[in-house]
């Protein structure tokens, strides 16, 4: 029996999928019978027959069509046909059992075994069906396709999805006709039709894909066809954007701009640019999903790398456990039971799990990883690259760490200490897994999330070996590790593809001078040393490349520099005739090439010719400075100060068109080089263009507007003179580069004119005496009378000095103080005035005073009383030059027990010490009760113990004292837990004073009977004894004291 036709038909019923399988057989010569075989799909087909007996072959094809068209009638659809005349026979056999090691590759393997699952009975649970025909897409075994496209027929949906994809991969364009019958078949899923959609387009005509991308075209919302028929990518951004927005469109517009991007070029910034930042949430998640696999399929590198970097670095949507269970739905919190359930919603309030973010970025590595292993040695480099291209410092360095855990051990009864290094970038899973797979010092533990040092491997230890994973598909690419190093912005990334271009015989083919300059503009030293290395290798001496040079000079990192200077020492007057390399080197921005530059430039001759030609080239290149260049002023200034240095006769007479323009530049210091040229120009400056030094001085640049001070200084003095507003405004300006450029000009004209001297420092008074609201006014103008008006001082009045001296504004202090020095001599100045300026906070001031004191001793001494006030000043400075100055220049004879006694009459602490000391050195016993009379007055304790010490002395016997001390005692006596020492020497003198006479007991008594009833225990004793004392010795006197007898008991003993 011989297959000369089958066709195979399809149809969905529900949820079921319905196969119907109609088979023309000849069974003799001539003789055909039609068979037939139904049921669902992946079920065991019934088989039954039209005919009962054989036909001839016109009965057989009226039959068999006949019953082809029945069942398309009742809604199947075709799905394959066979004929004889195209393809031979594939008769059935038994299964039989592939082994890996009979074939000598993979392809052949992988056919066998498809062969092999294709026949009934088969069973593997490594190699299932979906997964030998997914490998037959990834090989793109072409061979294969007749198969699969048998097996489409009696496949599930998953199977069919698989088929698809690996007929689109395979290339065969015979697989069309399946591809679209399952495209349009209703029954076939949704994620069938999407798969059959991207392998048609891969394997179609043009005719026919246009035909097909001219469909989805339709889809668009209007606006969008709008924008993209534009050829516009803003426009198609903006549509997009609106159409979100307001919801005209849904994100699946993206998946179909994805698709259109292959008429549409310019779309496709358009989707990468939105996959790099939407959110991997509900309602968007699942249209990057399809184009994450659509190019998986299509193999574009780019797409598939910037989604499966978001799948890597975003945040889960949500979290649930790896063994299914509910989850709480973001933002509302409500919980969800069944997850999968929910996902598979069209409006799912889920999506992107913690366990889809891991599978995705397993599934990612995979990928790269199985291009690898299957020697698809410029897919996988290509692909890889774009996955590199996607990290950076900025967004993706983390810092080294060391996580300590420490645990008990119970075999050796100890505690136990291991330390986990991570390296920067430790999270990022796929980096690490190109660059270190085969790394001896990292790596990634099962069921972890970061990379880490191996136990044997320290943190600082550095590989010289080569660490990535596939190094030979790399060594074949050598292109690709050219483009890391020219795109990536990632350290390691250069790190790795350094060392892998050095170990490239290659390197040599693709390398060039252009490449290695673009080394060079990179931020990593290892890639700047590559290409130092390159660029060095192509230049020659003999006919020297001054671009590069030029270039070399003004790069960020000094080695490279280097370079540069070396080679231009080697020839300096060669690039001395290349004028724009010597430009260069002044037109820097660093300060150690404006340094050696300068002093290549005092050791060249130029000629004056080169000279001119390099000061134009200069100010042009100045002149073409970005404002926006955070460098360009630190070049202006480096530019300016060299012209000014070494070529200013040249610049004396530059046109004054070209200064306007350096002063019109809108960086500060081009401007200010134009000012400086100004300054130093032939032309009067009574010539200058009319406003030139108005616009100076009205610069926004302090340096310009102090520059403009400086000219308008240099206007004749008679119309200086008549200008006296403009010069108080410009020492009055907010501004102190004005202020201070006007003051040689004033200083100037004060010298030539007393009466403009004497007039100016009296406009500038009431601005020192009143609040300074321009910060550094005050002490400009203190500047400018010091050192330009100083012989005006006198206009002052002594008045205004002392209002200045003692104004709570320092500056306007030391200017009353320059007044009163200036114009006051110290003869006519009072000792209060005087000690107002030893009291005074500036300290040049207090000095002033103390000379004073120590250059009029013998007026001090007259008016003593007054001198003395030194000592009670508010600073301790001031105290102490007056001690040490009455100690040294006051003797016996000076001191007065009046003066000694107003010493201690302070109610300083140090002074009041002062004066006991002055008081014991100078006394005079004539002066005793004078001196006990006045401190006991003193309410200070420690005058008062001292005053005790002259009681016995100059108080004993005498009841006048007594009385004139009375409320001294009563004052001492009264104090609580103070003057204890002073207290017993009182109570000890009243009491030898109450015994001599009944008239001082009395007086005591009284003074005793009133402290008797407040003091304390201790003192009360001392009260009532002398009480007692007085009783027994003076009965009469009245006392609160009542003595009574104790009774003497006396014991007898008895015998």
């Amino acid at each position: 029996m011989k297959l000369i036709e089958q066709v195979s038909l399809w149809c969905r019923e529900g949820s079921a999928d319905k196969v119907y399988e109609v088979d023309l057989y000849e069974v003799g010569t001539d003789k055909y019978v039609v068979n037939f075989r139904y049921g669902r799909r992946g079920a065991t087909l019934k088989d039954g027959t039209k005919t009962a007996s054989s036909v001839d072959r016109p009965n057989a094809d009226k039959i068999f069509n006949a019953l082809i068209a029945e069942k398309k009638k009742g809604g199947y659809q075709e799905t394959g046909r066979f004929s004889a005349t195209q393809q031979p026979i594939v008769t059935r056999t038994a299964p039989t059992v592939v082994k890996t090691n009979q074939y000598s590759d993979k392809k052949d393997f992988i056919l066998a075994k498809l062969r092999e699952a294709s026949q009934p009975g088969f069973k593997d649970t490594k190699w299932t069906l979906s997964r030998i025909i997914w490998r037959v897409g990834e090989l793109r075994i072409s061979e294969a396709v007749p198969d699969l496209t048998k097996l489409a027929i009696k496949s599930d949906a998953l199977q069919q999805y698989c088929i698809c994809w690996a007929l689109g991969r395979c290339g065969d364009r015979g697989a069309t006709i399946l591809l679209e019958q399952l495209y349009l078949a209703a029954a076939s899923k949704d994620f069938v039709k999407r798969i059959a959609l991207v392998s048609l387009l891969a394997l179609t005509d043009e005719t026919k894909k246009n035909f097909l991308l001219d469909s989805i075209f339709q889809k668009l919302h209007p606006d969008m066809q709008a924008a993209v028929l534009s050829g516009k990518t803003e426009s198609v951004h903006f549509a997009f954007n609106v159409g979100i927005a307001e919801r005209k469109m849904t994100y699946e517009v993206l998946e179909d701009l994805y698709l259109l991007s292959e008429k549409y070029a310019y779309i496709r910034l358009v989707v990468v640019s939105s996959l790099q930042v939407l959110a991997l949430q509900p309602g968007i998640f699942k249209y990057i999903r399809h184009i994450y696999k659509i190019a998986e399929f299509r193999e574009d590198a780019e797409v598939f790398a910037t989604i499966a970097y978001r799948f890597e670095k975003q945040n889960a949507y949500f979290r649930q456990s790896r063994w299914g269970g509910g989850a709480y739905a973001p933002g509302t919190w409500d919980w969800i039971n069944d997850t999968k359930t929910e996902m598979n919603k069209n409006n799912s309030r889920l999506a992107f799990s913690n366990t889809t973010k891991e599978y995705f970025v397993r599934r990612s590595w995979r990928t790269l990883r199985t291009l690898g292993e299957d020697q698809q040695s410029e897919s996988y480099a290509k692909a890889a690259t774009a996955f590199l291209l996607q990290y950076s410092d900025i967004k993706d360095k983390t810092d080294p760490r060391q996580v300590t855990n420490t645990w008990y051990e119970w075999n050796s009864r100890s505690y136990k200490t291991r330390v986990t290094h991570y390296p920067a970038f430790a999270n990022c899973l796929n980096l690490f897994s190109i660059l270190y797979q085969n790394s001896s010092r990292y790596e990634l533990k099962k069921n972890t999330k970061a990379w880490r040092f191996k136990t044997n491997s320290k943190p600082d230890t550095l590989s010289t070996q080569r660490e990535e994973a596939f190094p030979e598909h790399w060594d074949k690419h050598p292109e690709y590790l050219a483009q890391l190093l020219t795109d990536s912005r990632c350290e390691l990334v250069h790190e790795f593809a350094v060392k892998a271009l050095r170990a490239n015989p290659k390197l040599s083919e693709i390398a060039d001078s252009k490449f290695a300059v673009k080394l060079l503009e990179k931020e990593y030293d290892v890639t700047v040393q590559l290409g130092l290395e390159l660029v060095k290798q192509f230049y020659n001496p003999q006919n020297p490349d001054a671009e590069l040079v030029s270039l070399i000079v003004k790069h960020p990192k000094q080695f490279v520099r280097e370079l540069g200077k070396q080679w231009i020492e080697a020839q300096p007057e060669y690039f001395a005739s290349q004028t724009f390399v010597f430009a260069d080197l002044i037109v820097n921005p660093y300060e150690d090439v404006w340094e050696w530059g300068r002093l290549l430039l005092s050791k060249v001759h130029l000629t004056e010719e080169q000279a001119q030609m390099l000061i134009v080239k200069t100010i042009t290149e100045l002149l073409e400075l970005n404002p926006n260049d955070p460098q360009s002023n630190t070049i202006a200034e480096g530019a300016g100060y060299t012209l000014v240095t070494y070529f200013i006769s040249l610049l004396q007479d530059v046109s004054l068109e070209v200064v306007q323009e350096l002063l019109q530049h809108p960086v500060p210091m081009v401007q200010v080089l134009g000012a400086g040229i100004l300054v130093k120009h032939v032309t009067p400056v009574t010539e200058f263009p009319s406003g030139l030094i108005s616009s100076l001085i009205n610069s926004s640049v302090p340096q310009v507007r102090g520059i403009g001070v400086q000219l308008f200084g240099k206007l004749p003095d008679s119309q200086l003179l008549a200008s006296q507003d403009i010069l108080f405004a410009f020492c009055t300006s907010p501004f102190a580069e004005i202020r201070q450029a006007i003051f040689p000009t004033i200083g100037k004209l004060a010298a030539q004119s007393p009466e403009f001297g004497a007039s100016f420092i009296k406009e500038l008074i009431p601005v020192l005496q009143h609040k300074q609201e321009i910060e550094g006014l005050h002490e400009d103008l203190l500047i400018l009378i010091q050192q330009g008006l100083t012989a005006y001082l006198s206009s002052i009045s002594s008045e205004d000095a002392w209002i200045m001296l003692g104004s709570r504004r320092g500056t306007t202090q030391r200017v009353g103080f320059l007044v009163i020095r200036h114009t006051i001599s110290p003869s006519q100045l009072s000792v209060r005035d005087i000690i107002k300026m030893a009291n005074h906070e500036l300290l040049e001031v207090r000095e002033y005073a103390w000379a004073i004191y120590t250059q009029q001793i013998s007026r001090m001494k007259q008016e003593a009383s007054e001198a003395l006030r030194i000592l009670d000043v508010k600073w301790s400075d001031s105290r102490q030059f007056g001690f040490d100055y009455f100690r040294k220049n006051f003797t016996a004879d000076d001191w007065t027990p009046t003066l000694l006694v107003s010493v201690c009459d302070s109610t300083r602490a140090d002074v009041q010490q002062f004066g006991k000391e002055v008081i014991t050195r100078f006394f005079k016993t004539e002066n005793g009760s004078d001196y006990l009379l006045q401190l006991s007055q003193h309410p200070s304790q420690n005058l008062q113990v001292f005053a005790t010490n002259y009681l016995e002395q100059f108080a004993t016997d005498s009841l006048e004292h007594l009385q004139k001390l009375e409320l001294y005692f009563i004052t001492v006596l009264s104090q609580v837990n103070r003057s204890g020492m002073a207290k017993t020497r009182i109570f000890n003198f009243l009491r030898q004073e109450a015994l001599k006479n009944e008239q001082s007991a009395t007086l005591i008594s009284k003074i005793i009977a009133r402290q008797s009833a407040t003091m304390a225990i201790d003192n009360k004793a001392a009260c009532i004894r002398i009480m007692y004392d007085i009783r027994k010795s003076y009965p009469t006197i009245d006392l609160p004291l009542t003595i009574k007898e104790t009774p003497v008991t006396q014991f007898v003993t008895s015998n």
